[in-house]
C-alpha cells in the first residue's frame, strides 16, 4: 500500500469494518518519517495501533521502506 497518506484513513477503516483480518500480508509504506515533529509523533503513534491490531487480527503488517 503505497497511498502517499492515504493510507491511514484506509487502515482505519478495514480495522473499524473488521476487514482486515481478510488480508494475511499487507506491505505498507506509513509516511510519519515525512511529517513535521508535531504531526510525526501522532502518526507514528497510530501506525503502532494499526500493526497491533492487524496483529490481533492475525494479520501481518510489512513496513515497506
Amino acid at each position: 500500500m503505497d497511498i502517499e497518506g492515504g493510507e491511514y484513513q484506509v487502515l482505519e477503516s478495514l480495522i473499524a469494518k473488521n476487514l482486515i483480518s481478510r488480508f494475511e500480508t499487507i506491505y505498507v509504506e506509513f509516511h510519519s518519517q515525512y511529517m513535521e515533529e508535531k504531526s510525526k509523533k501522532l502518526y507514528f503513534a497510530t501506525e503502532k495501533i494499526f500493526i497491533r491490531n492487524a496483529k490481533s487480527s492475525r494479520t501481518r503488517m510489512v513496513k515497506w521502506i
